[in-house]
């Protein structure tokens, strides 16, 4: 009888619903310029705010809330097991990221209007939405996903997309061209509203600073370059 209890007692904790924690906070130094975010099933927003000094962040998450370090110059987000919901962080508009690096399972991550020396994010199962993001070099890694990117790119950029659907503009920066190295396998890719057909290629300035290349597997994507 008393197994019975236990049983049905486990049985009711699993199935109950998780209840959201509400949590923020902002950086003791002013001087953090990175951020490592690892995730599972909670969403990501990055933005900038003129009305604050350092970093902050706020969020509302069922299950197991993320824990969030400051140590050194690194501001971490960590979850071991999933949560669900979603985490804001804001940036004095001021600041210029020396990194940003994300992996996100079954997430979505967003970065709006930030400014970043180096960024790599990984998501797996999720939509990675870049608004007018000023970039000197990085890799995107999607599995399972979307894409839905504005890039301002100095220098080099990675983008190894499984099963993506989307699109990526790059804007106009200084005038130096922008040079697109491409590998797909059972891909749409459409490049400044050309369809391209061919395996691999190269399409523009060989000789530019400002490179991308594109590693494409089943996927659907359209690219554009303003020049």
């Amino acid at each position: 009888m008393k197994k019975m209890l236990l049983l049905c007692v486990c049985a009711l904790c699993l199935f109950a619903p998780l209840q959201a924690e509400k949590f923020s906070g902002s950086c003791k130094k002013a001087s953090v310029r990175n951020l490592d975010i690892d995730l599972i099933r909670v969403d990501v927003r990055v933005r900038v705010d003129p009305s604050v000094d350092r970093i902050q962040w706020s969020g509302d998450v069922s299950g197991h809330k993320p824990s969030v370090v400051e140590h050194r110059e690194t501001l971490r987000f960590k979850t071991v097991y999933r949560g669900e919901g979603s985490v804001d962080i804001v940036l004095p508009d001021s600041i210029f990221l020396e990194s940003c690096v994300a992996r996100l399972l079954q997430g979505n991550i967003t970065l709006d209007s930030t400014t970043t020396a180096a960024i790599l994010l990984s998501v797996n199962q999720g939509k990675v939405r870049l608004i007018k993001n000023k970039i000197r070099s990085g890799m995107l890694n999607i599995l399972n996903g979307s894409v839905e990117a504005e890039i301002n790119l100095k220098r080099n950029l990675s983008c190894n997309f499984n099963s993506v659907k989307g699109s990526v503009v790059f804007q106009q920066a200084d005038g130096e061209p922008y040079g697109i190295e491409y590998v797909q396998t059972k891909s749409a890719f459409l490049l400044n509203q050309q369809e391209i057909q061919k395996p691999n290629g190269f399409y523009g300035a060989s000789s530019t600073k400002r490179k991308v290349l594109f590693n494409l597997m089943q996927s659907d994507i359209a690219v554009i370059t303003k020049e």
